[in-house]
């Protein structure tokens, strides 16, 4: 594990410079993909934390899943080495459970997201997004729910992965995505329609906790927090990149189980964030995102929530 830690930081480090040449190369590269790999589950309060599984293409798959368009819909997949039933996805459904019924659809992608080989689970990213975009728009079509009101959420890699979930939607956009430390490393300097960013919903907010090695360093979204300047997150050792990661799905499960955000503070631009010296106007962080004005943001957390 020490190694695999140590080879993954070596390659976040130099991201920049590998990104340049590898580039045209992500964008053009077709990975064989099987698309009965990523499945899609529906869970709601009377399933009591039982899922049924919903299948492109598949309307009796939908309608025994029992998918209610009057509901909310939540949809949230998981990052590199990490499935469905991990944290990321489970807790947050738990939370958003905890405050309303609500039609939430957890996305596994793990046969791609858990390839050792971090630049072939990234190549698996943009086609994976499409095809998740393609189930997106066949539960539309056949439901009718408001595709402006879906409130889609991916950390890690799974945040660049739910960045395409607009492409199927001619003219329409979902209506939020919520990226918990998007992956940084490749992602890090190739063009917006290759990654996430403000135009792939109304309404992108990002949480930044890790951007030295595994997070996304440059801003993402509608509004972009960096917490505690985007790195150094309580209840994590220093060194553990991991930890410090996969804190930013920690805050968001935290938020929407406690209905309560983060306060934030506005920055005129990233170093302002970075060194923590903003003296902006407060804005929340967390569910309660949408409130907050456009722009890039500082967060102190100073302890580490219980959140599952």
């Amino acid at each position: 594990m020490k190694v695999f830690v140590a080879v993954l930081a070596l390659f976040a480090v130099a991201g920049a410079e590998v990104t340049e040449d590898f580039g045209e190369y992500f964008e053009n590269f077709k990975p064989n993909i099987t698309l009965s790999d990523i499945t899609f589950t529906l869970y709601q309060r009377k399933h009591n934390g039982s899922g049924i599984q919903m299948f492109l293409g598949d309307k009796e798959s939908i309608k025994k899943a029992g998918f209610d368009p009057k509901l909310p819909v939540k949809v949230a997949t998981h990052g590199y080495q990490a499935d469905a039933c991990g944290d990321s996805v489970q807790c947050l459904r738990k939370a958003f459970h905890a405050q309303e019924d609500c039609n939430f659809i957890s996305i596994d992608w793990s046969k791609y997201s858990k390839n050792i080989l971090y630049d072939q689970a990234a190549l698996a990213v943009k086609p994976v997004g499409i095809h998740i975009s393609k189930f997106l728009r066949f539960l539309r079509d056949e439901t009718k729910f408001d595709i402006k009101k879906l409130h889609v959420i991916g950390h890690s890699l799974g945040a660049q992965v739910v960045s395409f979930a607009s492409d199927e939607f001619p003219n329409e956009k979902v209506g939020r995505i919520t990226g918990t430390d998007p992956a940084g490393p490749i992602f890090q300097n190739l063009p917006n329609k290759e990654r996430l960013d403000a135009s792939d919903a109304h309404f992108v907010d990002v949480i930044h906790t890790n951007t030295i090695y595994l997070g996304i360093f440059r801003p993402s979204g509608t509004v972009d927090y960096y917490v505690n300047g985007g790195n150094n997150q309580p209840g994590c050792d220093k060194w553990d990149f991991f930890c410090h990661h996969n804190m930013a799905h920690r805050y968001i499960t935290h938020s929407v189980k406690n209905n309560k955000n983060f306060d934030s503070v506005k920055c005129k631009d990233l170093k302002e964030a970075v060194e923590g010296k903003c003296n902006g106007e407060k804005a929340p962080m967390g569910i309660g995102a949408t409130a907050a004005k456009p722009g890039i943001y500082y967060t102190k957390i100073d302890k580490a929530p219980e959140f599952c």
